[in-house]
């Protein structure tokens, strides 16, 4: 008996923290799905807008190829839900296995029990063994122990019946998880034909840009024109600041330092200056994904967001210059101390040189540029050097 209650005892911690870590697993599983469908609605949304336009640009490309590789995503997530699914079906049916044979074994301590019980439910005999005692001790010591034995079977035949229980709510469990396990693989099966007839949409779409090199040149040199614009415009700010603090200006604007830590602590905390935008072109050198031998450098990130779309400062900070930058808008460089942020391709602005900005200030809207969304380009500087956007704002981490 000490065996098997040590067993069942085991067990039922083994389950408590079991059950306390698939409770876990399931939130954890739930939550990065749930994150994945809602950056492909995201991106479904911004490819239906481009798509109502008939050219089809690099930008287009972009959109789709994130919401390849999210739906790609996407099946690696069923996979693994299938994976935890199979280990709760092999964990169930260990547990069924393990529950049942402590039944198995203790079905003639059952046996045993009912038996008595059903022999002592015989009043009579019952007094009849009271009254033969030979003293009132004797007697009080037969009462004690039948009392006694009644409250053991009692208990025993209570461990049974949730024993009993136990076995076939995992059963109803195991049961369930097959279902569940099922509907998964075929819903794994579903989303890899969906992604195999996109991939090959896509790869059409490819050989159909790279036939418009002409074109792909003609945009790769105002991607150009726009980079040197707003370097230039950095480089100019920095020199004419400096020029006129050595000068005793005193209304010159010096460097916030305190500002300056304050925006260097709040590295990979920072919010992203629009909302619902899909990052299509990264930070730094690559090569360009349509043009064979051609590299391309980008000193920020390109967002693409549905036209109209606010624009917010991501730290306080104090606006310094708004100017025009070819092809692609109004453009604001925002100080932050030493680290400066450019925010263009903008319209309907909000703010003008010199205003004192608070984190999430709005600074204007993203003006039209494919179609019926906008593309916001964004920098971050550290005086003369530019640095990833993406280390900077956590929502853009895995771009």
């Amino acid at each position: 008996m000490i065996r098997f209650s040590c067993i069942f005892l085991f067990f039922t911690v083994a389950m408590c923290f079991c059950l306390k870590a698939q409770s876990q697993s399931i939130n954890d599983l739930s939550n990065k799905r749930k994150a994945i469908e809602e950056n492909i609605s995201k991106l479904n949304n911004l490819i239906e807008e481009t798509s109502k336009t008939k050219s089809l640009t690099v930008n287009n490309l972009a959109l789709i190829k994130n919401r390849i590789k999210l739906k790609n995503d996407l099946v690696k997530q069923i996979e693994t839900e299938i994976d935890f699914l199979n280990s709760k079906i092999i964990y169930s049916q260990h547990e069924i296995d393990s529950l049942t044979l402590q039944l198995d074994d203790r079905r003639e301590e059952l046996a045993f029990i009912l038996r008595t019980k059903f022999r002592n439910r015989d009043k009579v005999e019952l007094i009849m063994f009271v009254l033969s005692s030979q003293s009132f001790n004797q007697a009080y010591t037969r009462v004690k122990f039948y009392k006694n034995l009644i409250s053991y079977q009692e208990k025993r035949i209570d461990e049974l019946k949730q024993l009993i229980s136990s076995i076939n709510v995992s059963k109803l469990n195991l049961q369930n998880n097959h279902k569940l396990l099922r509907v998964k693989q075929i819903e794994k099966e579903s989303e890899i034909q969906k992604l195999n007839e996109e991939s090959k949409v896509y790869e059409n779409q490819v050989i159909s840009i790279r036939k418009k090199e002409s074109s792909l040149r003609k945009d790769l040199a105002n991607e150009l024109k726009r980079s040197e614009a707003i370097a230039n415009q950095i480089k100019r700010l920095i020199e004419e600041e400096a020029r006129r603090k050595s000068k005793g200006d005193t209304k010159a604007n010096n460097i916030n330092y305190a500002l300056s830590k304050q925006f260097k602590d709040n590295f990979g905390k920072l919010p992203a200056p629009v909302k619902n935008g899909v990052i299509t072109s990264t930070f730094g050198e690559s090569n360009h994904p349509y043009l064979k031998g051609v590299k391309v450098k980008n000193n920020g990130v390109d967002i693409t967001v549905s036209k109209n779309s606010d624009v917010y400062c991501i730290f306080d900070g104090e606006v310094r210059k708004i100017f025009n930058v070819p092809l692609s808008g109004i453009a604001v460089i925002v100080r932050h101390g030493n680290y400066l942020t450019v925010y263009s391709n903008l319209s309907n602005l909000v703010v003008k040189v010199g205003d004192k900005l608070r984190t999430g200030q709005k600074l204007g809207n993203v003006a039209r540029t494919d179609g019926k969304v906008g593309i916001l380009h964004f920098e971050v500087w550290n005086e003369r050097s530019p640095e990833n956007p993406i280390h900077w704002i956590p929502s853009y981490k895995g771009h």
